[in-house]
């Protein structure tokens, strides 16, 4: 038997119909992304809490991907009439992949809704509507192409995350509705938008690896060398499980 040479990349997945046919649903970038900082993807169905244990086992970190509003009953609230679309059984998949991730050391790269999903599981909240919330906020749901940087953002100095892009000015994609609300006590924010909404957090501690970011930078890695190394760097902090699993 040989041994693993590069580290599996569990990406978690949603249900959207093709056809009439409910299928096991995620962008491509996604895929892409992984594939091109060195990984090896894996897409990962809404299932239940036993698959979740066994698919965390199996890989070498996970990727909590974009999607649809999370849940406000996953974070104790009662829906806003702005809330959109939800799924509670992705939710709870997730949620599940957070736990067993956490229990098992595996590094964690939130993105977008995956963000969202990941404070609420570790105990914060989020905003259903950032328009309702503030209304100066600036324009976070864009019409421009999904690849284009459309407004600016604010990384702390001496982050994990300042430290991962190389940069504490970049301009992002943005492409949601919802926000980050209450911090859960095991993250801290690092990066923030001219309004003030919450653009990425960290977990205070270093090991194991643990961050996200509101935007999309699956869509922007292919051009752009800051969203590149958010995937280049979660690979390489992956491969150390996979020479742990190899040892």
């Amino acid at each position: 038997m040989t041994k693993q040479s590069k580290p599996v990349i569990g990406i978690s997945g949603s249900v959207a119909d093709y056809k009439g046919i409910p299928s096991v649903y995620l962008h491509q970038k996604y895929v892409q992304s992984v594939e091109d900082a060195g990984g090896i993807p894996l897409v990962l169905p809404i299932g239940t809490e036993e698959m979740a244990e066994v698919w965390v086992s199996k890989c070498d970190g996970i990727i909590l991907s974009g999607g649809i509003d999370v849940d406000p009953h996953s974070y104790n609230k009662d829906p806003d009439p702005e809330l959109g679309k939800v799924n509670e059984d992705r939710d709870k998949t997730e949620k599940w992949l957070v736990k067993y991730a956490q229990e098992q050391k595996k590094p964690i790269f939130a993105i977008c809704r995956g963000l969202a999903m990941l404070n609420a599981d570790l105990g914060g909240t989020v905003i259903q509507d950032i328009e309702k919330n503030d209304e100066n906020a600036i324009k976070h749901y864009q019409k421009a192409a999904r690849s284009d940087p459309t407004h600016s953002m604010t990384i702390k100095e001496n982050s994990r995350l300042a430290g991962i892009i190389g940069s504490t000015n970049i301009r992002v994609n943005s492409m949601h509705h919802q926000a980050i609300g209450e911090v859960a006590s095991s993250l801290k924010a690092v990066a923030h938008a001219p309004d003030g909404v919450i653009e990425g957090l960290e977990g205070i501690e270093d090991e194991p690896v643990m961050f996200g970011v509101q935007w999309h930078p699956e869509e922007m890695a292919a051009e752009d060398e800051y969203n590149f190394n958010l995937f280049k760097h979660f690979v390489e902090a992956c491969e150390k499980q996979l020479i742990g699993f190899n040892s």
